[in-house]
């Protein structure tokens, strides 16, 4: 993914799909919940019935339900979505935030990203573990699934401007060999904060196992020419025998992982013509990042989010009170 010129970037961010509207803002502010929609339901349909023009979320929320967070971006899908982080963006917030064309944060707005939480109506028996388990991997996988959607272009963008200084970090570490990836992510180490590295530690050692496991897949490929229906086949095939081969065969564990496995490969693999060269290993890697995001309760500064392309920019001059 090439780097746009400079005088592009300042080009485009001067152009009104850049710009936060104040005429045309909705705020999100407090949880995220059905109470919420009902207020700002009107309000979106009120501005996207006017025109297609780019309208504003201003987010300041501890969070809340994911399908209330689906259901405003549904409700936004006919315009571009502008989104700034002003005090607080946390949880399903924090994915509304990720989810704009152009997602901003001011200095110092709390920024928190986890995984599903569900709070158990009654009391947990073994059959209904069982379901919540269910539950909540479906529920992290459509939220890393957003997350990549949304993200990738940013995410590409940082690759390839730290791209060019790979080199440098190589003799700077005195290890010549070091891949792509490892730079990448020692160079975003230098520039994160503890918890921003806490993401990196995750990803890193599940990303040992992933490009174990899309090298297995891509053998598979080779072996045969496959329509739509076989692609998915062998996908299961290649996740089943990379278990086996891995982790021998314990029917409960490894179903979780056999599924983890597939949900990945399905994201990765979902544009059948890209299989090969290092941005398809870049935008698995930023998969793997985005799964790691919702392994635990990691709270990110701005710079953070902007270095893990979560963000595109961290600005000081926007508020609804200045434009």
């Amino acid at each position: 993914m090439p780097i746009e010129p400079a005088v592009a970037i300042v080009e485009r961010f001067l152009s009104k799909d850049f710009t936060p509207n104040s005429a045309r803002a909705v705020w999100i502010q407090g949880e995220l919940n059905q109470s919420l929609l009902n207020r700002v339901e009107p309000e979106i349909q009120a501005f996207t019935g006017q025109s297609t023009d780019p309208i504003t979320l201003f987010i300041d929320s501890t969070g809340g339900s994911t399908v209330v967070c689906q259901r405003i971006l549904n409700l936004l899908s006919s315009c571009r979505i502008i989104t700034v982080a002003c005090q607080r963006a946390v949880s399903a917030a924090a994915d509304l935030l990720s989810s704009g064309d152009l997602a901003i944060a001011l200095p110092g707005s709390r920024l928190l990203y986890h995984g599903t939480i569900i709070d158990s109506p009654k009391p947990i028996t073994s059959e209904w573990a069982s379901s919540l388990a269910a539950a909540l991997r479906k529920s992290n996988r459509n939220a890393t699934g957003r997350l990549i959607r949304s993200s990738t272009q940013r995410f590409g963008f940082i690759f390839s401007a730290l791209r060019h200084f790979f080199w440098e970090y190589r003799a700077k570490v005195g290890k010549p060999a070091l891949t792509d990836i490892e730079c990448l992510d020692g160079l975003l180490r230098e520039k994160l904060t503890s918890v921003g590295n806490r993401v990196l530690n995750r990803a890193i050692t599940r990303w040992e196992t992933y490009r174990e496991l899309i090298v297995a897949f891509q053998d598979e490929l080779e072996l045969a020419s496959v329509g739509h229906t076989d692609f998915e086949r062998t996908m299961l095939t290649a996740c089943i025998e990379f278990e086996w081969r891995t982790n021998g065969f314990d029917l409960e564990m490894s179903l979780n992982r056999i599924g983890d496995n597939y949900a990945f490969l399905d994201t990765c693999f979902q544009k059948r013509d890209c299989v090969q060269g290092s941005e398809f290993l870049e935008y698995c890697f930023f998969a793997t990042v985005c799964r790691a995001l919702q392994e635990g309760d990691y709270e990110l500064t701005p710079t953070d989010a902007l270095w893990l392309g979560l963000i595109d920019t961290i600005r000081t001059d926007i508020s609804p009170e200045n434009l």
